[in-house]
């Protein structure tokens, strides 16, 4: 009897999966790939973007990975800044989707893909993911909100990648993210992060604790 013990993504056997550099760097269609490789950085204000999602049939994918500070030894939580990556749903009461919060199967629910609307955040690691399976067409909102920055003398906004793919209205102008954004080094770490066989630190933590 063969046993299989990867379930979901992530796990602690295989982190998020194995990369496939050429389906990361060049999606076929039609899944759309958008990224913002944000060196500017953000402070305190959340930073929005629009995308509108024409088909069903492609889930929609963001996923958000920032350089942390070291914490100071024996603290808890390790996470200094805390970000939260948020997706929208169209609509003003449209479903809320937050990073990392995935389906419990205990409860029925998949847990390769997201929940709407949890209750919890992520506050323990330094990449956010979200899933969403079947998405509705109309115009969705990413946010990338700083949960908590705590102040610091000569504290300088914190730089940021995002990685978002669906079946998006390809269309230039549609939504123009701000102009520093460019296929550099942080995008393509981005995508290793987010499809490599890296770990999410929350993982580790539960399974060593």
């Amino acid at each position: 009897k063969q046993y299989s013990d990867v379930v979901s993504r992530p796990d602690f056997n295989q982190g998020w999966g194995r990369l496939n550099v050429f389906k990361s760097l060049f999606p076929l269609a039609p899944k759309v790939q958008r990224w913002d490789d944000n060196t500017r950085g953000i402070d305190e204000s959340p930073i929005e973007y629009k995308v509108v999602v024409d088909r069903t049939d492609v889930p929609f994918e963001a996923t958000l990975v920032w350089n942390d500070r070291s914490a100071t030894p024996n603290t808890w939580p390790v996470l200094f800044y805390d970000m939260d990556l948020v997706v929208q749903e169209p609509g003003a009461s449209g479903k809320i989707f937050r990073g990392n919060q995935f389906g419990d199967p205990d409860l029925g629910q998949n847990p390769n893909y997201f929940i709407p609307n949890p209750q919890e955040t992520d506050v323990l690691n330094n990449v956010e993911r979200i899933v969403i399976k079947n998405p509705v067409k109309g115009e969705y909102t990413i946010r990338i909100v700083p949960a908590n920055f705590p102040k610091a003398i000569g504290r300088q906004p914190v730089p940021y990648s995002l990685v978002y793919s669906g079946g998006f209205r390809d269309i230039p102008v549609e939504h123009p993210i701000p102009v520093m954004n460019h296929f550099g080094l942080g995008a393509i770490a981005i995508l290793l992060l987010a499809f490599g066989a890296f770990g999410v630190r929350k993982s580790l933590i539960s399974k060593n604790s």
